[in-house]
């Protein structure tokens, strides 16, 4: 499998998992208070939202934090 589809299809798969956790936030929460749906799907959107900005940031982080990042920053410095 090529690379690109490789992680074409982790990337979906990401997603995948971030809306089955929110899904699961919200049915646990509205079992317990019953609300309208514009407000499960509001819920539900919002938990998404967030874990979507977690990810990027997560991944923002771990490409700055490269250790063949690090090493071609400082290879540069010392030539």
């Amino acid at each position: 499998m090529r690379t690109r589809a490789k992680q074409e299809l982790f990337v979906g798969l990401q997603y995948l998992l971030i809306g089955i956790v929110a899904e699961i936030a919200v049915l646990r929460w509205f079992r317990r208070n019953e609300f309208d749906l514009a407000t499960h799907v509001a819920t539900w959107c919002l938990i998404v939202i967030a874990l979507g900005l977690v990810r990027l940031i997560i991944i923002v982080l771990a490409s700055q934090l490269r250790r063949d990042h690090w090493q071609s920053i400082s290879r540069r410095n010392w030539i």
